[in-house]
């Protein structure tokens, strides 16, 4: 009896250290996580709702980001850490009308625009990487916040001119960047339809806006409704980043 009792204990003692180095070994191969983001971007937030064309305010949790309510048709900028963040856009009542997701980091640029309608106002968040234009050209991004507008062509110059970038773009959508000669930049025109069935909505004017070696971002906004009052008809306003 006292024998087997040995042998018991010591294949007890035995399974114990087994399950003890085991448990050490799990912990020292856990994956490190990935490092917390440091650092700060800026974020530039835009009110382009055609329909709720009073001042409103971008906050992050309890901040005001600029530290100032925004006009219809303004933007301004801001500091914030980089990482996950949620921009919230309320009304001066303090009501919430939308919100937008953004992950920051610095090598990219971001923009979180305002825009919908009284029945469906929704923020959304543009997230670009970074171009530096070098020479004469200087780097341009565009951004459809138009919500009636739907799918656009962007063309160089004229109707039938070279496109700005291969794909038409949709509304809460924008294109990367584009390095573009600011010599022979004119103009970016926005085309509805294809070919002899093309249409101009809006030529956007760039002869002495653009500078070499800079970024712009420029969000084609407003209503295409014939009926729409004419400080909301569609627009485009050009931003240097």
């Amino acid at each position: 009896m006292n024998r087997l009792l040995t042998i018991s204990r010591f294949w007890l003692f035995l399974f114990a250290i087994v399950v003890a180095a085991g448990a050490f070994s799990a912990c020292g191969d856990d994956p490190a996580g990935p490092p917390a983001p440091t650092g700060s971007s800026k974020i530039t937030v835009m009110h382009a709702n055609t329909e709720i064309t009073g001042d409103v305010l971008f906050k992050r949790d309890t901040t005001t980001l600029s530290g100032n309510q925004i006009a219809y048709g303004a933007t301004a900028n801001a500091t914030v850490p980089n990482g996950s963040s949620t921009i919230a856009v309320r009304a001066l009542s303090g009501s919430q009308l939308s919100s937008a997701g953004v992950s920051l980091d610095s090598s990219s640029s971001t923009w979180v625009v305002f825009s919908g309608t009284i029945a469906k106002p929704e923020a959304f968040a543009i997230k670009t990487p970074k171009v530096t234009a070098s020479g004469t050209n200087a780097a341009v991004r565009i951004i459809h916040a138009s919500e009636n507008a739907g799918e656009v062509s962007i063309k160089l110059n004229d109707l039938n001119g070279l496109s700005f970038t291969q794909n038409k773009l949709s509304y809460k959508n924008g294109t990367n960047y584009v390095t573009l000669p600011v010599a022979t930049t004119t103009s970016l025109v926005v085309v509805k339809g294809e070919g002899a069935s093309a249409t101009p909505l809006l030529t956007i004017g760039t002869t002495g806006v653009f500078t070499a070696g800079k970024s712009y971002t420029v969000v084609i906004y407003g209503s295409t409704d014939p009926n729409a009052a004419t400080s909301v008809k569609l627009r485009a306003s050009i931003i240097e980043d």
